[in-house]
């Protein structure tokens, strides 16, 4: 089975998000108009490959959220109503419980590529046992090593939130002539999940641009040499137009 991103439009409300209380009182990072009447602009989800990364590391307030929307649409999308307008958006909750869980699975993967620190995530028992717990849930592992029972312990918690993020769909394959199945992200969470679930299936690597500060994938089959410190031939350039005119 492929994934299929030309099936997930991420969407960003062109006049971009603010923070509201709904009727509820649920501070909610919303969509600055009304439902009907927004209008968005969309980008190809198959290029921005690093989205995980750049969400592990921003500060996990309103401000750092309200960036992340600006640039890269909704979390997830509910509607919301305020005072009878119905507005697009994400509770602070679903961006603070979100961004746990993407830095929870950087540190631990982290931890399992480097050998060292696994047993802040993992309390070893006896007979090949570990106890694991995140946030309000937790299970028992058997592993052979603390490096298998990290890996296993990073299966349990991306698989979790992977089920509601990601579904199976029958797509028509217009070259092949037939449909085919397919994984296609329900929404922007669910993307950046998959895309963490590609990056330890493939054990990709990620850097930042040392002119924009944009994540992208180094080392990786289809993706930029490990040696690249620029995301594009345009930051390329224009830092070598800068040091010709300097």
């Amino acid at each position: 089975m492929e994934d299929h991103l030309s099936h997930f439009v991420p969407r960003v409300c062109e006049m971009g998000y603010a923070w509201q209380d709904d009727i509820d009182g649920t501070p909610v990072l919303a969509a600055r108009q009304h439902i009907f009447e927004a209008r968005y602009r969309s980008y190809d989800p198959a290029k921005e490959t690093a989205l995980w990364r750049e969400f592990a590391v921003i500060k996990p307030t309103r401000e750092g959220f309200a960036r992340f929307a600006g640039k890269w649409g909704h979390l997830v999308g509910r509607t919301f109503n305020f005072a009878g307008d119905l507005i697009t958006g994400d509770s602070l909750e679903t961006w603070t419980d979100a961004h746990k869980v993407i830095a929870h699975l950087f540190r631990l993967l982290s931890a399992i590529r480097s050998r060292d620190g696994l047993r802040r995530f993992l309390k070893p028992g006896k007979g090949g046992q570990y106890q694991y717990s995140f946030g309000r849930s937790g299970t028992w592992i058997t592993a052979a090593s603390d490096v298998e029972a990290g890996w296993r312990a990073l299966q349990w918690t991306l698989n979790s939130h992977l089920q509601d993020a990601v579904v199976k769909r029958l797509l028509w394959d217009a070259e092949l002539q037939r449909l085919s199945l397919h994984d296609v992200p329900r929404h922007l969470w669910g993307h950046m999940l998959y895309q963490f679930a590609r990056a330890v299936d493939g054990e990709k690597q990620y850097r930042q641009c040392a002119e924009c500060s944009r994540w992208f994938e180094v080392g990786a089959p289809g993706a930029s040499r490990r040696d690249r410190i620029y995301c594009s031939g345009a930051c390329r350039a224009r830092v070598f137009r800068r040091n010709k005119e300097a």
